[in-house]
């Protein structure tokens, strides 16, 4: 499996980071139902992990990058 390129800059790591601890702090809120604080918990997760990777899939799928060293690879001149 080839390596993960880095498709986040270290602003949006940062943002996500925040949001995933906001998006923690509601999800283990206790006004919650379980459905809520399961999704909250869920996006949570993922802020955190797509901070930590410093790659997110779903910029990989639509060929998006905010990592400055990657932008001049993604974008196609024609």
């Amino acid at each position: 499996m080839d390596k993960l390129k880095r498709n986040s800059s270290q602003g949006d790591r940062i943002m996500r980071t925040v949001l995933g601890a906001v998006f923690l702090l509601i999800g283990l809120s206790t006004r919650l139902t379980p459905g809520w604080s399961t999704l909250f918990l869920i996006l949570a997760a993922y802020s955190f992990i797509t901070a930590a990777l410093a790659y997110d899939p779903f910029y990989a799928l639509f060929n998006v990058s905010t990592n400055p060293k990657e932008v001049g690879e993604n974008r196609q001149v024609e």
